[in-house]
């Protein structure tokens, strides 16, 4: 698979904020080459992942999808995955931005993206594809930026019920909490109370009944369902930023959407897809939000994932996410 990550330098972004951001660096993850006349896409990854999708994507056909189009994928805005966010150095005071790092919004993620790409000279995509955190980015460059891109699709992403949204902003202030208290177990313990707190949200019973399973028959698996959660928490402090966490958390809680009638001069396509059993994002928040947009007259579809695995599906069950949306890819 002919891939390769880098990191740019960009020139200064200012957020919704009203803040500015002195150049910023950008890393994402290029498949293909994108000087060649091919078919190209946009893929927004998830809330803790990276833009090298072949790393944590592997049970979806990834590589079948890379001989259709030239792929880019970039690490989003305050994620900890080397894009800039509050683990960076702040050319200001030359420190680390930490809790100084400003609040970002799903917007100012997506205009970052757009910011990369024009970076880049890459004008036009044939494709933008977004899973969860990633489908709320997909859906907003839908309603912001249609002129970019022919098709998008967004699984999993429309703004969050208020259950969701409340155990959001609770995991959040735990770590707020916890970083204005200045000691770093505290720090990483809330963290890691995070981390567990996301994953049940993102989960249902059928799911955890299926690991539970798994650990019983495989013990080098893990040696209980706790214990599979206790260890997830390790490798997720090890790799993500507290601060970052914190910042998502408020970012998908926040999520609004500004649905108007569509500029009649942009063709773009619009399919949104429910998944079976998803509690961060449920069925009927995806509907509304599709019966909302055909309203004002947008080209969009709706389809429904029917699976086990309730939100994560995407990735759990990769294999059979992608039989079921590998027609809207090559459509």
């Amino acid at each position: 698979m002919n891939c390769s990550t880098q990191q740019i330098n960009l020139p200064d972004f200012k957020i919704s904020s009203g803040e500015t951001l002195v150049e910023p660096k950008a890393t994402f993850t290029i498949y293909g080459d994108f000087t060649i006349s091919k078919p190209c896409a946009l893929i927004f990854h998830g809330f803790s992942s990276s833009s090298e999708l072949h790393s944590w994507w592997e049970k979806f056909n990834f590589s079948e999808m890379v001989r259709h189009f030239n792929i880019i994928c970039i690490n989003s805005l305050s994620s900890s995955h080397g894009t800039t966010g509050p683990e960076s150095m702040n050319p200001k005071t030359q420190k680390p931005y930490f809790d100084t790092f400003p609040e970002v919004t799903i917007q100012d993620t997506v205009d970052f993206a757009m910011h990369t790409l024009m970076h880049l000279e890459i004008n036009h995509l044939d494709l933008v594809l977004g899973c969860s955190l990633g489908g709320m980015q997909a859906l907003d460059m839908y309603l912001r930026y249609p002129e970019i891109a022919k098709k998008y699709i967004s699984v999993a992403g429309v703004p969050v019920p208020y259950m969701t949204k409340l155990t959001n902003l609770a995991q959040a202030m735990l770590i707020d909490n916890a970083r204005h208290s200045g000691s770093k177990e505290e720090l990483e313990s809330a963290l890691g109370f995070s981390r567990f707190f996301f994953r049940l949200s993102c989960t249902n019973e059928k799911a955890l009944t299926f690991l539970e399973q798994k650990c019983q028959i495989d013990k080098s698996f893990s040696s209980s369902l706790l214990d599979y959660f206790i260890q997830d928490n390790k490798r997720f402090q090890k790799e993500f930023s507290p601060y970052s966490n914190s910042i998502i958390l408020k970012m998908i809680a926040n999520f609004k959407l500004d649905i108007r009638e569509p500029d009649v001069k942009f063709k773009s396509e619009l399919t949104i897809v429910s998944i079976a059993d998803d509690i961060f994002t449920p069925e009927e928040n995806v509907k509304l939000t599709y019966e909302n947009l055909l309203k004002q007259k947008h080209n969009v579809a709706y389809r429904h994932f029917m699976t086990d695995f309730g939100h994560e599906a995407w990735i759990v069950d990769g294999k059979r996410f992608y039989e079921f949306i590998k027609s809207d890819l090559y459509s």
